[in-house]
């Protein structure tokens, strides 16, 4: 129990960058994702979770939502800023086989040991590092929830962002999908009986980037709407033959730039 307990100090201490020693059972800042924070469609997943991004902050996530651990251990996906975290999964193979043990003997009252899987997920461009420690009961550290925000003041919570050639390169192939945009949204909410609205268009570095902040929506809505746009944002797709892997999508938060040569502007889809 001391090697491995100590195994799992010195990960902590690597991720969060200040020294521990043997007294420190406790971990702060964990950031929980519930099932009613995710969606799942066809294998692909929403976790409708805005984070504040900082490069010298360690992130600490505890996996309450039943999701495959493998959409984890990509290099993009789920916040692809992060360059590392700690991800903290229930062990639920083995809370399974202890219900299987039991079903049918008559005993109700017995409790399987708290059980959790903790991975060091590290990111070095495409390459992933992976590091895993299994832990049960007492031996486990201490875990205090963060408390997560859902309102960010100025500051735009992006689902989706898109970017095509402005002024600098006006035959820059993706305006014809950009051109598309306008009747296929007014198609969808016509479809899906709902208002795509909180676009917001920005002039930047000679390219033009559109932001969708999808307000209104619930998670799953935004999930489909995000798939929908990810299979039409792509050129001469009719001629093509695309299977999308699955994945994981999570917010963005960006500043909101309401005035200046970087002025965020909203998209009408109407007009």
């Amino acid at each position: 129990m001391g090697k491995r307990y100590g195994l799992l100090l010195l990960l902590f201490t690597y991720i969060q960058g200040h020294a521990q020693t043997l007294k420190d059972k406790a971990f702060n800042g964990v950031i929980r994702i519930d099932d009613n924070q995710v969606a799942e469609i066809a294998g692909n997943y929403l976790v409708d979770i805005p984070l504040p991004h900082s490069d010298d902050k360690a992130y600490v996530f505890f996996l309450d939502a039943h999701m495959p651990v493998s959409l984890f251990q990509k290099a993009n996906g789920f916040f692809p800023n992060l360059k590392e975290f700690i991800l903290i999964v229930p062990d639920w193979a083995y809370y399974d086989d202890v219900a299987k043990s039991i079903r049918g003997t008559g005993i109700y009252c017995a409790e399987p040991i708290a059980t959790n899987i903790y991975y060091h997920i590290k990111r070095e461009g495409a390459a992933i590092h992976i590091d895993s420690l299994r832990m049960q009961g007492s031996e486990q550290p201490e875990l205090s929830f963060r408390k997560q925000k859902t309102s960010f003041k100025d500051t735009l919570v992006v689902y989706r962002t898109e970017t095509y050639g402005g002024g600098a390169n006006p035959k820059d192939p993706m305006l014809a999908l950009e051109q598309e945009d306008a009747p296929f949204i007014r198609d969808y909410e016509k479809q899906h009986k709902l208002r795509i609205t909180g676009t917001f268009k920005q002039y930047k570095e000679r390219k033009v980037f559109n932001y969708y902040t999808l307000p209104g929506l619930s998670t799953a809505q935004r999930l489909q709407f995000l798939l929908a746009k990810r299979g039409q944002w792509i050129l001469n797709r009719q001629d093509k033959f695309i299977l999308f892997a699955p994945e994981i999508f999570t917010p963005q938060l960006m500043p909101f730039e309401k005035e200046g040569a970087h002025k965020m502007t909203p998209v009408n889809y109407d007009k």
